[in-house]
C-alpha cells in the first residue's frame, strides 16, 4: 500500500546501476571538498535558489559538480536539487536523485563544517515519492575530515538496512570504510 504506487512497468535497476550512482555521489563529494570549497566564492551571488535561500558562488559550483557526476554515471534518469528543484533529465536509466549540494553554505565562510545530502529512488521521477521507497540515501560532511555516510536497504525497500561511513583519504580520491 504505497502512497505513490509504482507503474506496472516498474522494475528494480541492477546492482551495478546502484553502484554507479553511489560512485558518482562519492566522486562529487571528493571534488566538492578538494576543489569547489577551496576555489568557489563564498560571497552571495545576488541570486536566490528555488527554495528562497540566497545563493553563494559555492552553492552554484557544488550543484554543477553534483549534476555532472550524476549525469556521467549513466544510471540517473532525473535529478532535482535545492538550487534547481524542477526535475532535470540526466540521460541515464535506473534512478532518480534529489540532493542539496551544499547544505549549510551560509556558514561556510566561518570555516564550519557543511555537507551535501542525497536521496536515491529507483525509476523515473521524484515528486510524491516517500522516503521509505528510497534505494539509498547519503550525506557527505565537509569539515576537518571529509566523511561520506551511505544507507541502503540490504534486500530492497522496507528490508533491513546497512549504513557505512567512509573517510576521504589525504590523496583526495580514495575512500576508506
Amino acid at each position: 500500500s504505497h502512497l505513490c504506487p509504482r507503474p506496472a512497468s516498474f522494475s528494480l535497476p541492477s546492482p551495478s546501476q546502484q553502484v554507479a550512482v553511489l560512485e558518482a555521489i562519492a566522486g562529487a563529494a571528493s571534488t566538492i571538498t578538494t576543489h569547489t570549497l577551496r576555489t568557489a566564492s563564498t560571497s552571495v551571488t545576488g541570486g536566490v535558489n528555488d527554495c528562497g535561500d540566497a545563493q553563494l558562488g559555492a552553492d552554484i559550483a557544488a550543484d554543477a559538480v553534483c549534476a555532472a557526476a550524476l549525469r556521467a554515471s549513466g544510471a540517473v534518469e532525473v535529478t532535482s536539487s535545492e538550487e534547481a528543484t524542477a526535475e532535470a533529465d540526466a540521460g541515464g536509466v535506473g534512478y532518480s536523485v534529489a540532493y542539496d549540494p551544499l547544505d549549510g553554505s551560509s556558514i561556510v565562510s566561518a570555516g564550519w563544517a557543511v555537507g551535501a545530502i542525497f536521496g536515491v529512488w529507483p525509476g523515473r521521477g521524484l515528486v510524491g515519492r516517500p522516503g521509505r521507497d528510497q534505494a539509498a540515501a547519503a550525506y557527505a560532511l565537509f569539515g576537518s575530515r571529509t566523511l561520506l555516510v551511505i544507507a541502503r536497504p540490504v534486500t530492497g525497500a522496507g528490508g533491513p538496512h546497512t549504513v557505512d561511513e567512509h573517510e576521504l583519504g589525504v590523496d583526495g580520491a580514495t575512500w576508506r570504510r
